[in-house]
């Protein structure tokens, strides 16, 4: 069997050629390393890179969070005004942070029967840095809302906090719950 094998592998060899078989393997171990350098290249991220990535994830969270507060204490004072509502406590959820649209330069060109569309961001450039122009922030969509009122529980006003807060945040109704609070 062995004999068999090891006759199998002599006869590539020989078709092949010794000097063609070795450049084959030393292409293949040339790959392997190239591979490999290139994998560990990408692990590594310059510190001020991660830095500022960091500190760009940190400033989203404290924006959506500033956000959520704000419009839970907007929400709490409204329905707190509403008469047989009482005391209020609201929790919002959020789908997904602020979104910034920037200006882009377009540009197309037909050269040689052959169309291109491109699109870049325009940058600007101030004392902190450059930046892409913004032209629209638009505000964070709002996935939930739990509102908890001492005058809930009753099918009318718990209608009623419904109603405002689908109007208000164009939240569905099965993505708002009313408690009552004790």
């Amino acid at each position: 069997m062995w004999m068999k094998w090891f006759d199998d592998k002599k006869d590539i060899i020989q078709k092949i050629g010794l000097p063609r078989l070795i450049i084959i393997i030393l292409a293949g171990v040339v790959l392997i390393a190239a591979s490999a350098l290139e994998k560990s290249g990408e692990n590594k991220t310059p510190v001020n890179e991660t830095r500022e990535t960091d500190t760009e994830i940190s400033d989203a969270v404290d924006i959506m969070d500033k956000y959520t507060k704000k419009k839970e204490r907007e929400l709490e004072e409204f329905l707190e005004k509403v008469d047989g509502i009482g005391e209020v406590e609201v929790m919002i959820t959020l789908k997904a942070s602020e979104k910034k649209e920037t200006l882009q330069d377009t540009s197309e060109n037909s050269d040689e029967g052959k169309y291109s569309h491109s699109e870049e961001n325009v940058i600007i450039s101030a004392d902190e840095g450059e930046s892409p122009y913004v032209v629209q922030v638009n505000s964070p969509q709002i996935e939930g809302v739990v509102v908890a009122a001492k005058g809930a529980g009753t099918g009318e006003k718990d209608s009623e906090i419904i109603d405002a807060v689908m109007a208000l945040f164009s939240v569905e109704p099965h993505k708002i719950k009313v408690m009552k609070l004790k």
